[in-house]
């Protein structure tokens, strides 16, 4: 953040040896965009809480219930956008799965954040448009992958290990050839070309000279993240296998598309047109 960094990634359970060779932090934030730019803003994606490019640390990580409290009490005429992000149910899922109990407590609490957002904001600003969208969906882990035990003996490859896809750059190309042959054993798949471009993956060697995605329901662990603490519920799986992993847009506007992509998301809230 004193480099004038904006978004700053947790280091989690990424090992020591690693930080040099991995970044943990990007120079631009998402409002420091051309759309924010052009508009008088405030986003709060915790720690930052950023008010026309003036940034403000929380040092605590708060609940959702605190954040709306704040994210209201800052609602004023002298903004044009308002952006918030909660995270409360996503933990809670992580945690239990998608059947306990919690998780439909929890979506009763975020139903009340929302309305409390948008009764107040309704209530304060006459004619405004409102937007309440997720990123993801949630599916149950039925089982684990062991890529780090497979690793002890590929002592020239780097690689980092999310919860379901794993990365790997190599010094020597004798064991990319054996490290293909274990990875075609496991529960998953290796990224091709065609499906490098139907999810917008980079081709650049900095994202992976091999990518390795988990089939659905399966959890890389131990991994960079969770550690080897085992969770009951994950995204961030291939969206054609399953309607599970679906996100929702709701918009107090008519529009005409029913459904949109994820990469449509954006431009259209930078745009204000469905009309892609």
């Amino acid at each position: 953040f004193l480099r004038g960094n904006t978004f700053l990634s947790k280091l989690h359970n990424i090992p020591r040896k690693n930080f040099d060779k991995f970044a943990s932090s990007i120079k631009d934030g998402l409002w420091k965009r051309e759309y924010f730019q052009n508009k008088k803003f405030l986003y709060y994606g915790w720690p930052f809480f950023v008010v026309n490019n003036k940034i403000s640390l929380d040092v605590f990580q708060r609940k959702d219930d605190f954040k709306v409290k704040q994210f209201i009490k800052s609602f004023n005429e002298d903004i044009d956008l308002y952006f918030i992000h909660l995270v409360d149910l996503d933990k809670i899922m992580h945690l239990h799965g998608t059947k306990n109990e919690k998780v439909t407590e929890e979506i009763k609490k975020q139903d009340q954040h929302a309305s409390l957002i948008v009764n107040e904001f309704e209530r304060k600003f006459k004619d405004s448009k409102i937007i309440i969208w997720s990123d993801h969906g949630f599916v149950d882990i039925k089982g684990f992958i062991s890529i780090k035990s497979i690793m002890k003996k590929f002592k020239d490859v780097d690689y980092f290990l999310d919860s379901t896809l794993a990365r790997f750059w190599f010094k020597n190309n004798n064991q990319k050839e054996e490290l293909i042959k274990e990875l075609k054993l496991l529960k998953g798949k290796i990224l091709g070309i065609k499906e490098k471009e139907f999810y917008n993956i980079p081709f650049g060697k900095e994202y992976g000279e091999i990518i390795f995605a988990a089939n659905q329901g399966y959890l890389i662990l131990p991994n960079f993240y969770q550690g080897n603490t085992a969770c009951k519920g994950m995204h961030g799986y291939s969206s054609e296998e399953t309607t599970k992993l679906d996100a929702f847009f709701i918009i107090n506007k008519k529009i005409k598309k029913k459904e949109l992509k994820m990469n449509e998301v954006l431009p259209y809230l930078e745009n204000g047109s469905i009309q892609l």
